[in-house]
């Protein structure tokens, strides 16, 4: 410590001499009474341009930023405070630092640590979001732009096969099937990849009854839904979230479980969920067929499906969507089991964060 350390607090600086974490005294003027070895080294400066000197004169501007107020309010209210600063060097380069600033009699103790990894990291997937989400508008205008010509062909097609001067033998017929079939899954795999880039742009998060959802799934489903079936709910909250996607995902699961159903058993579904702050998890379990365990690292990878007679329609993208829709909240999805007596699936949601809309 030097002179002016030592004279306004002799001893109980010496407790942070060895500390990492960078720590900075100053008096009712802002003025730098003390700062540690760590809290030097933050600053860019040499001890000798810090300590004695006032804050605002060491760093000109620094009244006019966020952080400066931060600090005042504490002195003045005498309440602490905790925030966040990113701090740019001579030489342009830029660390993060979070900062925690606890008023004293003589002014304010301000403890700073380095985050500049975590906060490097943070700006990398944020950066990583940004370019997904782009990739998402661009995949979702391609898909948009694939569907309208591919119909075209398909009536075409269809008209060719209903008239006789183009399709007058069977093989004709036969051909013409052919190529409307493959249209129809070109189709199918269009509409996947469009409703698969849009999720999340339907509408903000609300606050919804995911009991609610489940029903609306289910009246979606309710074609598809065997006569006898049993879906039951129990403990389903009311909590923020994507309502449309949600509504989706939930209609994901029911629709693979009616899929997985033994043709000699009733349906039998059951979801339940249960509280594990800061997130909710949901259970969902089926009596169905069970997904033998060497598809269970692939079954949410798009366009996967588990060979199945009832999927071969389908063209694997449900998990997919129902994997994306749980990102979207933050959330993992798994299976806990999965045997010829049913499957156990298992997905955690977190209060999600709004994206920006498709234009």
């Amino acid at each position: 410590m030097n002179a002016v350390d030592s004279a306004v607090l002799p001893h109980e600086c010496q407790i942070f001499d060895r500390l990492a974490e960078g720590v900075q005294i100053l008096d009712q003027e802002l003025r730098y009474l003390y700062l540690n070895n760590s809290a030097v080294a933050h600053s860019g400066k040499q001890h000798v341009e810090l300590v004695g000197h006032r804050m605002v004169d060491v760093y000109p501007g620094i009244q006019d930023t966020w952080v400066f107020k931060a600090i005042t309010n504490a002195l003045n209210s005498g309440e602490a405070a905790r925030t966040t600063n990113d701090f740019t060097y001579p030489d342009g380069s830029t660390r993060y630092f979070q900062l925690r600033i606890e008023p004293l009699p003589i002014g304010v103790i301000i403890f700073s640590y380095d985050i500049s990894p975590e906060q490097a990291h943070l700006i990398h997937m944020e950066s990583l979001a940004a370019m997904t989400l782009e990739n998402d508008r661009q995949f979702y205008a391609l898909a948009r732009k694939l569907r309208s010509p591919l119909r075209v062909c398909r009536g075409n097609l269809s008209l060719m096969k209903d008239c006789s001067a183009y399709a007058d033998t069977d093989s004709d017929q036969s051909c013409l099937q052919d190529a409307l079939s493959s249209l129809d899954q070109m189709l199918a795999l269009v509409d996947a990849l469009t409703l698969h880039a849009s999720l999340g742009s339907s509408s903000p998060p609300l606050h919804v009854d995911t009991a609610l959802l489940v029903q609306h799934a289910c009246d979606e489903l309710r074609q598809i839904i065997p006569t006898g079936a049993r879906i039951e709910t129990h403990g389903l909250p009311h909590i923020e979230a994507y309502p449309d996607e949600l509504s989706t995902l939930f209609a994901c699961l029911i629709r693979n479980a009616i899929e997985a159903r033994p043709s000699h058993l009733p349906l039998h579904i059951q979801i339940s969920a249960t509280h594990t702050a800061p997130c909710w998890e949901f259970t969902v379990r089926d009596n169905g067929i069970g997904i033998p365990p060497e598809h269970l690292r692939q079954v949410f990878d798009m366009f996967y499906k588990v060979p199945r007679p009832q999927s071969a329609g389908h063209v694997g993208a449900g998990l997919a969507h129902c994997q994306r829709i749980v990102k979207l909240h933050g959330g993992s999805i798994w299976f806990d089991s999965s045997s010829n007596t049913g499957s156990v699936l298992r997905f955690s949601l977190y209060p999600p964060l709004p994206i920006t809309t498709h234009q």
